[in-house]
């Protein structure tokens, strides 16, 4: 019987993000995305889903610092 860790835990989900960015971004190389912490890896994917949503939608930064990108219907 095999235990995870939690740090065996975070580290399959880091893998699992940086998978799933790249099967919907294939332009990003994965050691460019390993430069970035977990729940940063998390937002973007949630901005991929959105984005591939039909228009209408919005996606709106969380309060993290950086630049505000927010999608709106014409």
């Amino acid at each position: 019987m095999t235990v995870e860790t939690p740090d065996a835990t975070q580290r399959l989900e880091r893998e699992e993000l940086i998978e799933a960015i790249m099967e919907t971004n294939r332009g990003v190389g994965r050691a460019w995305l390993e430069s970035f912490p977990t729940p940063s890896l998390r937002e973007y994917l949630a901005h991929l889903d959105l984005v591939n949503q039909p228009r209408g939608t919005a996606w709106v930064r969380s309060s993290s610092p950086g630049p505000a990108i927010e999608r709106r219907a014409a």
